[in-house]
């Protein structure tokens, strides 16, 4: 689409250039989905600007295509968490930490002043399955300090 809007403008593809190696985002780009969308929007936005509408049309078509189906897809992503828990040691708090993250894999075990932490890697599917966890966090250790924080994708995580 960016090709066939600036294919017979020099200086709009000059423009372009321009306008493209002076934006700087204030988050990372980090998949490659998230690319294309702004590609997309992009020729979008071209297109509308040089009074091209079908090419407009055609993309804006294609780009929510590709978001529903992105969107139905999401559902089936495993995504990886690391879960923190602590509290006074006891027993009691162990057992229980460990019922709660049993679909995960328990990383660490650390003491100190007679506080307990846990560390727990997780691997979820879907907003259910996170909420799931999480009333079953409330639920059997609700005098902890929990923290739950995704694994970022670009530093090694799956």
């Amino acid at each position: 689409l960016m090709f066939k809007v600036v294919h017979s403008s020099v200086p709009l593809a000059l423009g372009l250039l321009g306008a493209l190696s002076i934006i700087r985002f204030r988050s990372p780009i980090r998949t490659g989905e998230q690319l294309v969308h702004l590609l997309f929007l992009l020729a979008i936005g071209l297109s509308l600007g040089t009074g091209q509408r079908s090419i407009a049309v055609m993309g804006t078509f294609v780009c929510l295509l590709l978001s529903t189906v992105g969107s139905l897809d999401a559902g089936r992503k495993t995504r990886c968490f690391r879960l923190v828990a602590s509290a006074r040691d006891d027993d009691a708090f162990e057992d229980r930490a460990r019922d709660v993250v049993a679909a995960g894999t328990l990383e660490s075990r650390q003491s100190e002043n007679g506080v307990v932490a846990l560390t727990a890697h997780l691997e979820l599917r879907g907003s259910r399955e996170f909420s799931v966890l999480m009333s079953r966090v409330f639920a059997q250790i609700p005098y902890a300090r929990v923290s739950i924080r995704p694994v970022e994708e670009a530093l090694g995580g799956s």
